[in-house]
């Protein structure tokens, strides 16, 4: 869980088309964060999410990445969240 942490953080740019536009999942989404937190349907669309979490004194930080697939495997589109304090400046 805590590669989410810092895998999310870097994509941008150059890695956000080279992972979203040219990997399969089994080539590069589970090798980067691991098993997915849960798996379903998005539209009929095959779904990955993963979550991470950190909680510290009353505060609690989280991160979202879920990941729709196009029938051969790649990536059809995704959505990241996360209210990580760097997250909120870089993201907003």
């Amino acid at each position: 869980m805590a590669s989410l942490t810092t895998a999310c953080g870097a994509l941008s740019g150059f890695w956000r088309t080279w992972l979203f536009e040219t990997w399969t999942l089994d080539q590069a989404l589970e090798r980067m964060f691991g098993p997915p937190y849960q798996v379903g349907l998005d539209s009929g669309d095959q779904a990955w999410r993963w979550f991470y979490a950190q909680r510290d004194a009353g505060t609690e930080l989280t991160k979202d990445l879920s990941v729709r697939f196009n029938p051969d495997g790649t990536v059809k589109a995704y959505a990241f969240s996360s209210n990580f304090p760097e997250d909120m400046k870089r993201l907003k």
